[in-house]
């Protein structure tokens, strides 16, 4: 789910050039600072970002993949597929 928000938000494409802070992040997207910091949390703990500071991430080879428009689709089909069959909904 972390990955799913993170793709949403915007998350990589934000550090992908540059290293950025929890709370520009939060001020670019609009969400709450602890939402952007527990994301990222994930997002270092799996490696497709690092922590380069107190609440500052920067990018990894795996962020840079992440940018990529047929992986951010596929991340998107993919949790949408699994929201529809959650609710019950015929996906295939």
């Amino acid at each position: 789910m972390c990955l799913q928000v993170a793709n949403d938000l915007g998350l990589f494409d934000l550090i992908v050039s540059k290293s950025r802070s929890a709370h520009e992040m939060a001020s670019v997207t609009g969400a709450d600072e602890k939402l952007i910091v527990r994301i990222m949390r994930m997002m270092v703990a799996v490696g497709f970002v690092e922590q380069s500071g107190d609440g500052v991430y920067s990018a990894t080879p795996m962020t840079r993949v992440m940018t990529l428009p047929s992986v951010k689709a596929g991340v998107e089909r993919n949790f949408t597929r699994l929201r529809l069959s959650r609710s019950g909904t015929n996906v295939r």
